[in-house]
């Protein structure tokens, strides 16, 4: 089984989600390649060494695998790289985590291509080598979307691709607005502005002034 076949098999209908969000945002720093990548109509997606997370991906298994495209697959998490998106645009924690603290910015796209969403549990997921192929990647594709129950405040979907060497994706779908982080310079908006001009609504984060919350306002 080839990999793209692999992936045609993860993505059945048996396994695709009801009731996503139209709306799935990204929050970015302001760095050179974020800038890049907005100039591009691009997002990054990384592998799950680099993720900051070390439980990524974790499971038990049963069985052994085999010799086959797919168990060669299974056998190197390099190739396979994530983009990770989310239902929030207003959480504290991944403001200060993956906007640098604050600095940054995030992307709102309204979403047209496939994206899975993160499930949180206790547990390690299974991979059962026992099954068939079909299943065994239907296990493998859960386990990848899947994080512990700590994490479940971030509400996570991702794109997964399957091998090559390109990191640089297209979007999930149109960008439809930009929020600047709450503590984000007036040149960081400025560049932001030049790049996407009048293509999508700006809003702004602001720090509550009663309580520990974003308040995110239309500029």
């Amino acid at each position: 089984m080839d990999p793209g076949k692999i992936h045609k098999v993860s993505t059945e209908t048996k396994f695709k989600q009801p009731n996503k969000p139209d709306i799935l945002y990204k929050y970015q720093p302001i760095t050179e390649y974020s800038l890049g990548n907005l100039r591009e109509g691009k997002l990054w997606s990384s592998f799950p060494k680099s993720f900051n997370d070390p439980f990524e991906f974790k499971h038990q298994v049963i069985g052994e695998p085999g010799q086959s495209d797919w168990d060669e697959l299974y056998k190197n998490s390099d190739m396979i790289s994530v983009v990770c998106l989310t239902e929030v645009p207003d959480d504290l924690l991944m403001w200060a985590h993956y906007a640098n603290s604050h600095t940054g910015f995030c992307m709102a796209f309204n979403i047209t291509t496939l994206t899975n969403k993160v499930g949180y549990i206790n547990d390690y997921p299974i991979l059962d080598f026992t099954k068939d192929k079909t299943n065994q990647i239907l296990d493998w594709y859960r386990i990848i979307h899947t994080k512990s129950e700590h994490w479940q405040y971030e509400k996570e979907h991702r794109m997964i691709f399957i091998v090559g060497g390109e990191t640089h994706r297209d979007y999930p779908g149109k960008i439809t607005s930009i929020i600047f982080g709450a503590k984000m310079s007036e040149e960081h908006k400025t560049q932001i502005r030049e790049i996407l001009s009048d293509s999508v609504t700006y809003y702004q984060a602001e720090l509550s002034t009663t309580s520990y919350e974003i308040r995110v306002v239309q500029i």
